[in-house]
């Protein structure tokens, strides 16, 4: 009989993880969320349960709590479980919330940013674990070793740390292209023709370490191009004027004191 899993949250981490153990050949036996309707669609992708309460008496190997991070322990409070290890799978919590609500538990990190519009290909995602106990480390690895191709152990403490710079990495950036797309509407010029850069920029950040690789003005500290460009911003867009200011100072220090 093949192992059963749980999910408690059916939102974009959970509708990605879920078609993952499902294709590791692991049952994905309910669906447990408030949001009924989101719960049902995704249910419906496995025949599996769902509702906003698991069936009583409810058994699985796994129990993956989907949450928000605010919710993992209220979560994981109100349903109880017969057995099973029961992970979360936030970046900035610690494991340790799930103490005491099962006697087997941990952490299950997936380190990417999820939509389920878009598909992603589990295998390059990486995967932090961490685990209560010895056992349950084993079973993790295992479980992990079959999803990915890169498992790596990583403590609570790791685990926040890591988070914050995949902040920086995913939700700044993509803030950054945000206003340069506004800014291109401006020129009336269409914002896709600054895609090639936006994906060079992130290959050659990954092949020569992104403070190798960086450019512009505030990096050459010029400081008629930077007041040329604030100058514009105040005038069309002023919200980010500031951040363009302060970034541009960041760059440039960064810069100096190495160079």
């Amino acid at each position: 009989m093949s192992e059963k899993a749980i999910f408690i949250g059916a939102g974009n981490v959970a509708w990605h993880l879920a078609h993952a153990i499902d294709k590791a050949g692991i049952r994905v036996d309910q669906i447990i969320s408030k949001h009924d309707e989101t719960a049902k669609a995704l249910a419906q992708q496995f025949g599996a349960y769902f509702g906003t309460e698991p069936v009583a008496g409810s058994k699985a190997d796994w129990i993956f709590v989907c949450t928000t991070d605010e919710q993992i322990e209220i979560a994981a409070e109100q349903l109880q479980f017969a057995g099973g290890i029961m992970l979360h799978t936030s970046g900035s919590i610690a494991m340790e919330v799930l103490h005491n609500k099962s006697a087997h538990y941990g952490v299950f990190y997936p380190l990417q940013s999820f939509n389920k519009n878009r598909q992603v290909d589990f295998l390059k995602v990486p995967l932090l674990i961490e685990a209560s106990d010895v056992v349950t480390e084993n079973r993790l690895k295992d479980l992990a070793d079959k999803l990915s191709n890169t498992v790596l152990f990583a403590t609570s403490e790791q685990r926040k740390t890591i988070h914050l710079a995949a902040v920086v990495v995913n939700n700044f950036t993509n803030h950054l292209f945000s206003q340069a797309e506004q800014i291109a509407q401006q020129s009336g010029l269409p914002s896709s023709v600054l895609y090639p850069l936006m994906q060079e920029t992130i290959n050659k950040a990954m092949a020569l370490g992104a403070h190798e690789s960086q450019t512009g003005p505030a990096k050459r500290g010029d400081q008629a191009v930077i007041l040329t460009h604030l100058t514009w911003l105040k005038e069309h867009l002023p919200a980010f004027a500031y951040e363009y200011e302060i970034i541009s100072q960041s760059i440039l220090k960064s810069h100096t004191s190495t160079e």
